[in-house]
């Protein structure tokens, strides 16, 4: 596999869902393309080109002139996976929910 493709449309909905497969290109170091979802930028960030309207046209375009850069596949793709490595891991995520909690709780 050379480059992960998120085709899932620009809606209220998918606006907010981290996608699954989003988070799985990352780990495997692979670049990707994806419309411009708000959650799936915050989540690839620099990993991922992103395509800003609704159009089979638009996404198969990205995806063509993102596959004739090698180089910057494979600057998406290590990014991603280090993003997702030092940012999005689980033990960040207990780190911040603990901290949460101990505020909730009148301890932090």
């Amino acid at each position: 596999m050379d480059l992960g493709v998120s085709s899932d449309p620009i809606n209220p909905y998918n606006d907010h869902c981290t996608m699954n497969k989003v988070l799985e290109y990352m780990t495997f170091a692979k670049p990707q393309v994806m419309f411009d979802l708000k959650e799936g930028r915050f989540s690839a960030g620099d990993a991922a080109c992103y395509v800003a309207e609704n159009s089979a046209q638009a996404l198969g375009q990205a995806i063509a002139e993102t596959l004739d850069d090698p180089g910057e596949c494979e600057r998406m793709g290590r990014l991603g996976h280090e993003r997702f490595h030092t940012q999005l891991n689980w033990e960040k995520s207990v780190e911040q929910l603990k901290a949460a909690y101990a505020r909730a709780l009148g301890q932090g």
